[in-house]
């Protein structure tokens, strides 16, 4: 019986650890409705000031595993043809949950250069 209680309360533990942290999947698209392969996909967490950055694959998906809860955005761009999120997603993360968050990109060299340069400057921070 004390085994029995042992064991139960060990599993309990455990699915509550691996519930701790939650994920962000989506999907990049281009303007015209397009899969984006390859472009670069910031999640930003405000209140920890950090940043997660994943490619998107083959088929415009990326997944970004292991987020502690909070307060997120997401933006997207992609070097070669100068795309980039007009808005970025914003989202709240719970613990345990999985959140879909679709990006589209558009032209827009007036942002681009300055997004761009803005991601650089967190890239050194962290």
């Amino acid at each position: 019986m004390r085994l029995t209680l042992c064991i139960a309360l060990l599993l309990m533990a455990a699915v509550a650890f691996g519930q701790s942290t939650g994920e962000i999947r989506g999907i990049v698209w281009t303007a015209d409705g397009k899969p984006m392969a390859g472009a670069d996909v910031v999640v930003h967490n405000a209140a920890e000031d950090s940043h997660v950055k994943v490619t998107s694959g083959s088929d415009g998906t990326f997944t970004v595993p292991n987020l502690t809860p909070g307060k997120y955005w997401i933006a997207a761009y992609a070097e070669q043809p100068q795309l980039i999120t007009e808005t970025s997603v914003k989202l709240e993360l719970t613990a345990g949950e999985t959140l879909h968050a679709d990006v589209t990109l558009s032209k827009s060299t007036e942002h681009y250069c300055f997004v761009k340069g803005l991601l650089r400057r967190l890239d050194v921070l962290h």
